[in-house]
Formats: C-alpha cells, sequence, structure tokens
C-alpha cells in the first residue's frame, strides 16, 4: 500500500480527513488496516500572516509553506499528498507541477463526483476566497456545469461560521437552521447539489440534514486518496 501525506492547515478539517482515511480503510481491508499516512501541520499562523483580508492574499508566499510541508512528507516516505484545505488550492494551482510529490485536488476531486451523480448545476460553499475566488470556478467551467454562490451577506455569514464555530469545535444550533434555509434558497433557484468547500463544513451539514445532496470535499478527498493507496496503478495525478 501507498504511503499517503496530508498537509493540514486548520486542526478539525485536517483531523477529520485523516480519521476518515483510517476508517474507512479499514471497512475495506478489515482487521484495523489502512495505509500508511503522515499528517504534516506546520503553525496555522504560518499560513494566516499571508491572510491580511480577502483583496490582500498573498497566494504566493502561502505556496512556499504548503511546499514546505510536501517536502516534509516527502522526506517522511510518503508517496503523494493530499492537502485537507480547500482555500489553500489557491497556492496549489499555482505550484502544482512543481512539488516534490504528485498532489491531488480536492476541487477535482469533489466536481468528479458531482458530474458522476449527474448534478449540473452546484451551490458552492466555504470560505470567502473559496466562494469568491477561482478553485472551484475553474474546475465547473471546465467540466461545463453551472453554479452560484451566496451573495455577499451570506458570504459574510458563512465565514463567520466557519472561523467562530467550526474552525473551534463550537457549533451553534442556530448555524445548521441557518445553513439549511440558504441551502433551500439555492434549490429553489435550480441548484441540485451543494459543494460543502471548507473541510470544516461536514461537521456542520450532510445528507441527512440538507436540503440538497452534499458533495463532501473533506471525505471524497480522503476516499480518493484510499483509493489511489491501494491501486497498482501508477499515481498519475
Amino acid at each position: 500500500m501507498r504511503h499517503i501525506g496530508i498537509v493540514g492547515t486548520s486542526p478539525e478539517g485536517a483531523a477529520l480527513c485523516y480519521t476518515t482515511i483510517c476508517k474507512e480503510a479499514a471497512e475495506i481491508l478489515g482487521d484495523f488496516r489502512h495505509p500508511e499516512v503522515t499528517l504534516h501541520t506546520l503553525s496555522l499562523e504560518n499560513y494566516m500572516k499571508h491572510f491580511t483580508d480577502d483583496n490582500n492574499i498573498d497566494w504566493v508566499s502561502a505556496s512556499a509553506v504548503l511546499a514546505n510541508s510536501v517536502d516534509k512528507l516527502k522526506t517522511i516516505g510518503a508517496d503523494f499528498a493530499i492537502c485537507a484545505d480547500n482555500g489553500i488550492h489557491h497556492s496549489l494551482d499555482m505550484i502544482r507541477d512543481k512539488l516534490s510529490l504528485p498532489c491531488l485536488h480536492i476541487c477535482e476531486v469533489t466536481v468528479e463526483e458531482g458530474k458522476a451523480r449527474s448534478m449540473e448545476k452546484l451551490l458552492i460553499l466555504g470560505a470567502s476566497c473559496t466562494m469568491r475566488g477561482s478553485i472551484y470556478q475553474r474546475v465547473l467551467d471546465k467540466e461545463n456545469l453551472e453554479y452560484i454562490t451566496p451573495n455577499e451577506k451570506e458570504i459574510r455569514e458563512v465565514e463567520r461560521v466557519i472561523w467562530e464555530e467550526l474552525y473551534t469545535g463550537r457549533i451553534k444550533e442556530i448555524s445548521t437552521s441557518y445553513f439549511q434555509g440558504l441551502i433551500q434558497k439555492y434549490k429553489e433557484q435550480g441548484c441540485d447539489g451543494v459543494i460543502l468547500g471548507c473541510t470544516e463544513l461536514p461537521l456542520l451539514m450532510n445528507d441527512e440534514i440538507s436540503p440538497l445532496p452534499c458533495l463532501d470535499s473533506t471525505r471524497l478527498l480522503a476516499r480518493k486518496a484510499i483509493s489511489i493507496a491501494l491501486s497498482d496503478d501508477p499515481v498519475n495525478l
């Protein structure tokens, strides 16, 4: 089995990705077995100092922090890498072909699943940089899928819940209700799926309580990593 390397940023999303790999691989392999997996997380401050505000994000400098983690994962023996953070894929897009390990792209994995499930118009939820940015939009455009993002007031509230509740593990029931209402609104505007484009969002929303089917980017990334780790095919990412 191949050794999976996880680049972590925020703790809750990285932990969910890691535990998903260990638990779901064991369900396939039995007897508590799973591929070797290493999670490397630099201090989140190393990333956050490059995020002054939404209009002043230094993705180039953040990419160097990301590359540092990938280098360390290679040194410890990882065969390929995944990044358990959606927003930082803005940096990954800049350096993916220069990294010391092949690296899966969370947005490509998530959109691939949406297409396989015949979804045609997707609501993008995540941090403000993800909703306003290009990481999902680029992939969705390439696959000729429609998408919509919340309005500015909604973006600010989604961002607040992510930082104040999901990142700290203190989720309020009222926030769950807010997300259900938000998703219902865009369901009525023709969306047939919702991208949970923050690795912490699956802690708040899932298929059982969401008005729309969820594309859980965190678990989809973990499952794709398991598939690659158990495959005999060359790693070609």
